[in-house]
């Protein structure tokens, strides 16, 4: 018997869906789900906090899909998004920033209303910011515990 996986991230780069299928005459089918602390890297949240330029909690107001590839006008190379800043927990940052996620495998999803917690860091492109999709970010209401340890940590 042979086993395959096929691993997708979901929107929130929090959930791995993992998928075995047996070879037999019929086949089978079987989905696991499974967090991202249990499969693959998962940056520890001490080191997250002492390197991240900043730690905010935010809502998305605004995506923007960018193509820049002149080879692939129809490929998007990375996604803009617009974040409204409604605390500061460590670092000072601008009311409004600009995250650049890069369309590839390591992009950090968000979408438009929904509130985050964020681990900032400086983008290679001027004036962005960039968020480690393997790191404690995400929507506030499932990242509580983490954002219960940070307002509990000095600063």
């Amino acid at each position: 018997m042979e086993w395959f996986s096929l691993c997708a991230l979901s929107r929130t780069g929090r959930t791995c869906f993992f998928y075995w299928l047996r070879s037999e005459p019929f086949g089978q089918l079987a989905r696991v789900a499974s967090t991202r602390k249990e499969w693959g890297y998962h940056a520890p949240l001490d080191k997250e906090m002492h390197a991240a330029l900043g730690i905010v909690l935010g809502k998305v107001t605004r995506t923007e899909d960018l193509y820049e590839d002149p080879t692939d006008p129809q490929g998007i190379t990375a996604t803009i998004y617009t974040l409204r800043v409604s605390r500061e927990l460590r670092g000072k940052t601008p009311t409004l920033i600009k995250i650049r996620s890069e369309n590839d495998s390591g992009r950090f999803w968000m979408d438009v209303g929904v509130e985050y917690l964020l681990f900032l860091s400086r983008d290679a492109h001027p004036g962005f910011y960039i968020v480690d999709s393997c790191g404690n970010s995400g929507i506030v209401s499932n990242r509580l515990p983490v954002l219960r340890q940070i307002e509990q940590s000095a600063p």
